[in-house]
């Protein structure tokens, strides 16, 4: 038996049998269950009759009796003289002699306090809501007398709390596997007056059940068996002979084709006649008959097939290439200045194909200046993805240079205008935000309207005058336009591809919607605003292909969080006032702020004196609360450089005009401050201070 024909062969036992059982596991499980609850039902029905006998071995007025005894604080002494009595001794003989007639495990007469019944905590531990009157269990170590309390199962509660407040007989069936076996109870409400006074319970062996249910599903499984064994055989022949082996040829065929394939490495093929001979007069004629054809097609197109696969592989590397180096060349960290929190920016690129056209990018020209740039080149593909690199490099070097923004993109158009040859152009607006006052110039060429928000704190479009597209025509210039941003203002400027978006019907996405879209989601952050536009456009356009990039950029400014004001003595009073009242709002007290407001006065004074000795200059002072005990002051000019930690502290121990002038303020502000840092950054002077404090006692002075 060759590995086709065997294989094949098996395959189909194991599909045929698989399907068999199948079948039968789902005919024997609605059969068992159905078979099983029958079972369950006349069981629970027996437990139930007799239930009814021990209501007349007992009388339901000699059991409310009993009730009355156990439901209120029980009088364990009385419960155990009436548990000795005759009368009570003879109604327990009999329903000994009724339990084990019946063949039940137990037979019991009690009363369930619903209010302990309620207070289940996960745990039968300490859980004792069944006082019982009677118990005849079959252990009699474990059986409850007059007046013990017992545990109920925590998965009948419910049902319990029902039959014990309405009276009614309960329709589910009590069915538990626990430490006292597998049992059905029959739950009998005893009323009296209108009211629950006791319950009669029955606990039937599920035993006899299990064994007639498991005898059922023997047979059931045997004769099943027998007939899928006898259809098995009688299939099995025909199937043999009308379809394994005509398979069996087309497949060692088809193995022979490929390996004659390899083994030529396409430079011919050997074609078999054998499956002209297969004759089925059925679709596994005709198969073999397609195989042939399909083995003669592929004779003819696989040398094509082949240099174009190679020729495709050659192409998709370079464009997945390309594409990793123009996302490393976009800016794609964020937050993009952590340090920086008077702005949050983040901006986002979707690529149509594997490399864009579009581009943006973000950079400070000076400490306070931040370049904001958004573009679109014409053209797909690899052309526009090269002049988009160069687009980008030519307006961030010009942009470090300085000057408005219409200056520098007149110097853009200017170079990327010298040998365009293939007369690329590129859109771009380039805005300019000043950090510490909100105010931002911007200049368009021939791109997008921005969206700013208005008085009303809403989202607008602002259609700005717009100049030519850049590359196309020498000694074009470009207007600049200049808003003051509010805190907490947003700017967001974009490509084509989010208005020009798509439907199925051929409907744009549109400046109207996107203001919408926006409009919805005022006062996220430029990440979450941005990410819900990219989605709201994917959502438009789900039916239809992306046709072009989607760039997004959005600018939130927070407002410079600092004092900034001329570096003058005569501002010290502000100074002090505005570092109190930042350290007082942190939580700390007056006099904690006081010892600081100390500290920087003497330090505002001395970059006063010092820091610009030619000119009117500024510094800025920043408060911040870290955490709970920490107060982190900043200092920042951009006077000449100047440590002050470097200074040397005098020597305090001489007298005062053995001393030298000066340094005794710095001593001071280092006494006073736990940590003091200083660094030249980007023509800055930064001095920070650092101070935690501990929270005051009664009557003791903290630092």
């Amino acid at each position: 038996m060759n590995k086709g024909f065997f294989s094949l062969s098996i395959k189909f036992v194991l599909g045929f049998l698989f399907m068999g059982l199948t079948i039968s596991a789902i005919s024997i499980n609605f059969g068992y269950f159905k078979f099983k609850n029958s079972v369950r039902k006349n069981y629970n029905d027996n437990g139930y009759q007799i239930a009814e006998v021990v209501r007349k071995i007992i009388p339901d007025e000699e059991i409310a009796e009993y009730s009355k005894l156990i439901r209120g604080d029980i009088d364990k002494e009385e419960c155990k003289r009436i548990a000795s009595s005759a009368r009570y001794l003879e109604t327990e003989e009999r329903l000994l002699d009724l339990r084990e007639a019946t063949g039940a495990n137990d037979i019991y007469i009690g009363y369930i306090r619903t209010d302990i019944l309620k207070e289940y905590a996960g745990t039968k531990e300490g859980w004792y809501p069944l006082i019982y009157i009677f118990d005849v269990y079959e252990v009699p170590e474990y059986k409850y007398t007059l007046g013990d309390a017992g545990p109920v199962n925590p998965e009948f509660i419910e049902d319990c709390t029902e039959f014990m407040e309405t009276g009614v007989r309960p329709k589910n069936f009590f069915v538990s596997k626990s430490d006292y076996g597998y049992n059905t109870t029959a739950i009998l409400p005893i009323v009296s007056e209108g009211e629950v006074v006791a319950i009669i319970g029955v606990e039937i062996p599920m035993a006899t059940q299990e064994a007639v249910v498991s005898a059922h599903v023997r047979d059931t499984l045997g004769i099943i068996g027998i007939i899928i064994a006898v259809l098995m055989a009688v299939y099995m022949f025909w199937f043999l002979k009308r379809i394994v082996r005509p398979v069996e040829t087309m497949a060692k065929e088809a193995e022979a084709f490929t390996v004659n394939t390899h083994s030529e490495g396409h430079a011919g093929f050997i074609m078999s006649d054998k499956l002209l001979k297969i004759k089925t007069g059925d679709e596994i004629e005709y198969l073999a008959r397609s195989i042939y054809n399909m083995e003669e097609y592929i004779d003819r197109t696989a040398r094509e097939l082949v240099s174009a696969a190679r020729e495709s592989e050659r192409e998709r590397s370079e464009l997945s290439i390309a594409n990793r180096i123009q996302k490393d060349i976009l800016p794609s960290v964020f937050p993009a200045f952590p340090d920086r929190k008077e702005f949050d920016i983040y901006a986002s690129m979707t690529p149509a194909r594997f490399v864009a056209g579009d581009f943006y990018d973000y950079f400070f020209v000076d400490n306070r200046h931040l370049c904001l740039v958004i573009a679109d080149v014409t053209g797909k593909g690899i052309p526009a993805a090269l002049f988009m690199v160069i687009a980008k490099t030519v307006i961030k070097n010009r942009a470090m240079q300085g000057g408005l923004p219409s200056e520098i993109l007149h110097d853009v158009n200017e170079q990327l205008r010298a040998g365009n040859d293939t007369k690329m152009f590129v859109t771009a607006w380039l805005g300019i935000v000043d950090t510490k006052t909100g105010e931002i110039v911007f200049s368009n060429a021939g791109h997008e309207y921005p969206v700013f928000m208005d008085d009303e704190h809403k989202f607008v479009v602002y259609k700005d005058r717009h100049g030519l597209v850049m590359g196309l025509k020498r000694g074009i210039n470009y207007t600049d336009t200049r808003i003051t941003m509010r805190c907490g203002d947003t700017v967001f400027v974009y490509t084509d591809g989010v208005p020009d978006a798509q439907n199925y019907d051929g409907d744009a996405y549109g400046l109207d919607r996107l203001v919408s879209v926006m409009n919805e989601h005022i006062g996220e952050s430029p990440a979450e605003l941005t990410e819900n536009i990219l989605d709201s456009v994917m959502r438009y356009s789900k039916d239809v292909d992306q046709f072009d990039d989607i760039t997004m950029l959005a600018f939130t400014y927070r407002g410079y969080p600092g004092l900034i004001l001329n570096a003058d003595v005569e501002n010290t009073r502000e100074v002090v006032a505005f570092v109190r009242e930042n350290i007082i709002n942190a939580g700390h007290t007056a006099r904690q702020a006081g010892r600081v407001a100390l500290a920087v006065e003497e330090l505002f004074v001395n970059v006063a004196g010092y820091a610009y000795p030619d000119t009117q200059g500024q510094i800025c002072v920043r408060v911040e609360a870290p955490d709970e005990e920490t107060i982190r002051i900043e200092l920042t000019d951009e006077g000449i450089p100047y440590d002050p930690t470097a200074k040397e502290d005098p020597d305090i121990t001489l007298p005062r005009k053995e001393r030298g002038p000066g340094g005794m303020g710095i001593f001071m502000a280092k006494n006073i401050m736990d940590e003091m840092k200083y660094e030249r950054k980007e023509g800055c002077n930064n001095l920070i201070l650092i101070k935690k404090f501990r929270k005051e006692q009664e009557g003791e002075q903290v630092g």
